[in-house]
């Protein structure tokens, strides 16, 4: 017995010893596929909301010793497959079942005999029928109206959002048969023939088409430093009103001179040719682009895609009086994409940093040279903003239904907030970078990275061009604390006291969260004199901030540039605890927007009037401009408030300070020009006034400014006496599509609705048909020569008798000779 424990208690100590001793174990590699090149042929047959697709796809082994003995493809559901080869050898076209996977995404697998070796090529081919019943955000096929885009997964497709491989982008051959209604474009050279147009592109993207009627398009000629030029097009629906004309020419001068800033800093741009196209689609809870407006991110957004060499926006930006940011920036950030992603492939661990944070960075820049430096706080006061109320909202009781924030190289475009997080707080991250490095560091670095002769970019790479051989153990400290890990810094900054122990004043400050800071703090003497230091806070510690003076401070502020993504600026109006990065505490001008939209939009007070709510609000906002002269909401809520407390002239002043900036927000822009049209309208001004409410529901800000510019849009044409009422055809088309709506079946809805546009209106009206509908054109708007727009009075009794009454927007779009409902908008009814 004693020989068995001693020998167990020799066998535990060596088995411990092999536990505790470090060896290098490789991991295990997997076989992986690289797409070479893609060839798709298209043949559209929109009266079927159908297309036939035939994709072959050339394909490689990319592992370095693993051999590959299957291949996995993915496709969307809406496809049925009819031929899956590999190297000619058929496959089943059977949808293999995967547990936990995409329920809108079908996969199928091909075994590989013999396995194919590390750098092996094979050609995979897939025949199929694209069919949507219902248009989704990014894809549809209708008659004269046909988007397909890559997030749909319309073409097969290899690694799924969240792989760290990046996009499957490559160089494509597109061949669509010409549709029988509308001009098809997409990237890549275009060539025509007899019954096919071909796109040809040889930089790495995505295939993608949309195919509508063209009218010719706005052109613009730009020279590049090699010689060679670049032909910018606007191209547009047909038949838009001439005014539009004016903004396609603001957009086609504005993507020169961003096109100038890329090819200042990447050299000559790759294609010869930039296509800015639009779409009149709408798209519910897009996560590329939310806006910071209100209480929560704006996700009610209109189209837009961006591919190397091409732009798809939304048709309405050309009906709108001027450019605002939001397009700017967004033109700015997706122009990128041609040379980092088109040039060169984004691929590897962390490839969304380089894919959407380094754009955003490069957009600041760009609003600073050519907006000024005004325009270029508001850029960066924005990101700080929308990432602090990100952050706030993530920690508060409600995070768990917004997920938690991930560690920036593993972030990835499946996960919920990454389109809000990646360019906000990786544009501030790239500033804190540029802070570290130097700009012209910086900048060297970003210009190595695209002209890679690998034709590969990847984060790896772009890290060790900055932290270099041997590293740099400060740069190399800043990748990994703020792109390799989760830093989210909370700074308190205390009371400044005189020093005992020599002349001059301290404070303390503190970190509450994660992540050193090197921090910029401001005093101001009580002569007015501003003093700064920079003062280097650990994570989770403490340091003090020290000022050689002997006059004394009131005030010390930590990082009044905001250049670091704090978890909070002061959102939560109950709790003093969260404005502490000054002393004495002060909110924060957004703080104070928020808290005045909130006084604004809650109920009554017992025993307070409305007068009394809207002086409040006033006072909250003369405050935080007070705090940010150039927050340009605060200045537009500013303007309502003032109208609604009848002072005419105050408000006239506050809506042209707005229109005065170089690069107005969207939503203050929309809000100033809603409040110059009651001015106008207050004045008897109609013309003024319907001009001024037209531009504002242009803006497309949401559902709730948008219906009170269509009121007063009415009200002012009617007052002026130029009320345009809808002719006859159309009101004979109205009085059908009341009899279809009465019918209630699928048949008879078919014949006036265009179904994959409204399908769930549709399947409304068939599951529970009214007793009585009847609609009543109020306003005719043609938006161009196929599309028009109604204000409609609607009267409906449902199955239960109850009759309710609302008003609504109806679109309508000509196919063929006939005239069918494409969209419904703005309905809001209410019991008679």
């Amino acid at each position: 017995m004693h020989q068995v424990q001693r020998f167990f208690r020799h066998w535990l100590l060596w088995t411990m010893c092999l536990w505790l001793t470090p060896v290098d174990v490789p991991a295990q590699e997997f076989a992986d596929f690289g797409l070479v090149r893609s060839t798709i042929s298209v043949t559209l047959r929109p009266a079927e909301y159908s297309a036939d697709v035939t994709a072959t796809l050339e394909l490689t082994n990319i592992a370095r010793q693993a051999e590959a003995r299957t291949l996995t493809l993915r496709l969307t559901k809406a496809a049925k497959v009819t031929a899956f080869t590999v190297n000619e050898r058929a496959f089943s076209t059977d949808e293999k079942k995967q547990p936990g996977g995409d329920a809108a995404i079908a996969t199928y697998v091909a075994e590989l005999s013999p396995p194919l070796a590390p750098g092996g090529k094979v050609t995979a081919r897939l025949a199929y029928t694209l069919t949507y019943r219902e248009s989704t955000s990014y894809a549809a096929i209708t008659p004269g109206d046909t988007l397909l885009l890559p997030e749909s997964g319309w073409t097969p497709f290899i690694h799924l959002p969240q792989s760290s491989h990046g996009p499957d982008t490559a160089p494509y051959v597109l061949t669509v048969a010409r549709p029988p209604d509308g001009e098809v474009w997409s990237s890549g050279t275009r060539r025509e023939t007899d019954d096919a147009i071909v796109f040809t592109s040889d930089l790495a993207g995505e295939p993608w088409l949309v195919v509508q009627p063209l009218g010719p398009p706005v052109s613009r000629r730009v020279a590049a430093d090699n010689g060679e030029s670049v032909t910018i097009h606007v191209r547009s629906a047909q038949g838009l009103p001439a005014e539009t004309q004016r903004q396609a020419q603001r957009l086609a001068e504005e993507v020169e001179r961003i096109l100038a800033f890329y090819q200042k800093l990447w050299g000559a741009a790759p294609v010869r040719e930039f296509h800015l196209l639009t779409t009149p689609r709408r798209v519910v809870a897009d996560r590329r682009s939310p806006e910071l407006r209100g209480r929560d991110f704006d996700t009610d957004r209109a189209i837009r895609y961006a591919a190397p060499g091409a732009v798809l926006i939304e048709a309405a930006a050309l009906r709108r009086p001027t450019l605002d940011a939001e397009m700017v920036e967004w033109l700015t950030a997706s122009l990128a994409q041609t040379w980092l992603g088109g040039k060169v492939r984004l691929r590897g661990r962390g490839w969304g940093i380089l894919a959407d944070a380094l754009p955003a960075y490069l957009t600041g820049r760009y609003i600073e040279q050519h907006y000024g430096p005004a325009a270029g706080r508001d850029f960066w006061l924005r990101r700080s903003f929308a990432y602090g109320r990100l952050a706030a909202i993530r920690v508060s009781q409600q995070g768990f239904e917004r997920g938690i924030d991930l560690i920036p190289v593993l972030q990835h475009p499946a996960f919920p907030d990454y389109y809000a997080s990646m360019p906000n707080r990786g544009a501030l991250v790239f500033r804190l970078l540029e802070r570290l490095v130097g700009r012209d560091t910086l900048l060297t670095a970003i210009r190595e990275t695209v002209a890679d002769p690998g034709g590969t970019a990847t984060y790896e790479a772009f890290r060790n061009r900055l932290v270099g051989t041997p590293p740099d153990e400060r740069r190399a400290n800043f990748f990994r604390q703020w792109f390799e890990e989760l830093s989210e810094p909370d700074f308190v900054i205390g009371v400044p006291v005189r020093r005992e122990d020599g002349p001059g004043w301290t404070c303390a400050l503190r970190n509450l969260g994660t992540g050193d800071a090197s921090l910029p703090v401001v005093a101001i003497t009580d002569k007015g004199e501003r003093l700064t230091t920079t003062v280097e806070l650990p994570s989770k510690g403490y340091a003090t901030a020290v000022f050689e003076t002997p006059a004394t401070i009131t005030s010390v502020e930590l990082d009044p540039e905001k250049l670091y993504p704090q978890v909070r600026f002061g959102y939560d109006r109950n709790s003093r605890q969260f404005d502490n990065d000054a002393r004495p505490e002060r909110r924060y001008a957004f703080g104070l927007l928020l808290d005045a939209e909130a006084t604004l939009t809650r109920r009554l007070k017992a025993g307070e009037t409305e007068a009394q709510r809207q002086a409040e609000a006033e006072g909250l906002l003369r405050e935080a401009l007070a705090r940010e002269p150039d927050l340009a909401l605060a200045r537009a809520y500013l303007a309502r408030t003032l109208i609604a407390q009848g002072k005419p002239d105050a408000a006239a002043e506050q809506v042209a300070a707005i229109r005065r900036a170089a690069l107005p927000s969207r939503y203050p822009l929309a809000l100033a020009l809603l409040t110059e049209a009651d001015l106008a309208m207050a004045r008897q001004a109609y013309e003024q006034a319907r001009a001024a409410y037209k531009a504002a529901f242009e803006m497309e800000s949401g559902p709730a400014l948008d219906e009170q510019a269509r009121r007063g849009l009415l009200a002012s044409e009617t007052a002026a006496g130029q009320a345009s009422p809808p002719d006859e055809e159309l009101r004979a088309f109205l009085a059908t599509m009341d009899k279809a709506i009465r019918t209630g079946t699928s048949k008879a809805l078919e014949a006036c609705f265009i179904r994959p546009d409204t399908s769930r209106f549709v399947l409304g009206i068939v599951v529970s048909k009214p007793d009585a509908w009847t609609t009543q054109g109020l306003r005719m708007e043609r938006l161009d020569a196929r599309r028009v727009l109604l204000d409609v009075r609607v009267v409906v009794v449902s199955a239960t008798k109850e009759e309710q009454t609302g008003t609504g927007l109806i679109f309508l779009r000509r196919v063929g000779q006939s005239w069918m409902v494409e969209r419904l908008d703005q309905f809001v009814l209410a019991k008679r």
